[in-house]
């Protein structure tokens, strides 16, 4: 097994050969990118994107059936509050080697990761502001933080793009690529003070964006 494979947080020759998944193993094509929780590969020659948790993954390392439930539910919730801007996700559960485990298909955007400057569009305004309305009522009522940013977006790149908003280049349509959710009051304290500081440094970078609106 190649070590760059395992550095990018899944064993990709495992998945080629494992028996009785929830997709084609033969369709996994090139790997896109990797965050605290999931890694991403191209899918179905590049129609889709297919998402496994990482082996680093705290949460769910910590209790994997837990995580999958939370996902499950956060999910419902996304698309509660968020049915058009939430790009269309199959989310699969399923036991492997004793332990509960997913992924998620989802289709490909061709899009680039939303920026100040596309806020000069008054349609992509508006779709912008309507999700950050959906993401305030998600952490009022639900007690849920989402993650616009990614992990990668939070420490680096988040004062020039918001990583998980793509913004399609068809049709100008903004959505959250990231179905990934957390409870902001998460009993486990550890967790509880890691969802909290990154809700901080996703407001304090959020604010940039909405002073520039």
């Amino acid at each position: 097994m190649p070590i760059r494979v395992i550095l990018l947080g899944y064993p990709k020759s495992l998945i080629l050969y494992m028996d009785n998944l929830p997709y084609n193993k033969n369709l996994i094509g090139k790997f896109i990118a990797i965050g605290a929780e999931n890694v991403v590969y191209s899918y179905n020659e590049g129609r889709e994107v297919i998402k496994f948790p990482t082996f680093f993954s705290l949460r769910y390392n910590w209790n994997s059936q837990q995580y999958c439930k939370e996902i499950q539910d956060g999910y419902e919730m996304l698309k509660k509050y968020l049915p058009e801007r939430l790009n269309k996700s199959n989310l699969h559960i399923y036991e492997r080697s004793g332990k509960m485990t997913y992924l998620i298909l989802e289709p490909f955007i061709h899009g680039k990761a939303l920026s100040k400057n596309d806020l000069k569009n008054g349609d992509v305004k508006r779709q912008f502001l309507e999700i950050i309305a959906a993401k305030n009522q998600l952490e009022s009522k639900e007690n849920l933080f989402v993650d616009l940013f990614g992990s990668w977006g939070l420490w680096l790149s988040g004062r020039w793009k918001i990583s998980n908003l793509l913004l399609d280049k068809q049709n100008q349509k903004l959505y959250l690529v990231d179905i990934g959710t957390a409870r902001i009051n998460d009993g486990r304290f550890i967790i509880r003070i890691l969802v909290r500081l990154a809700k901080r440094i996703q407001d304090n970078l959020l604010k940039k964006y909405l002073n520039y609106v």
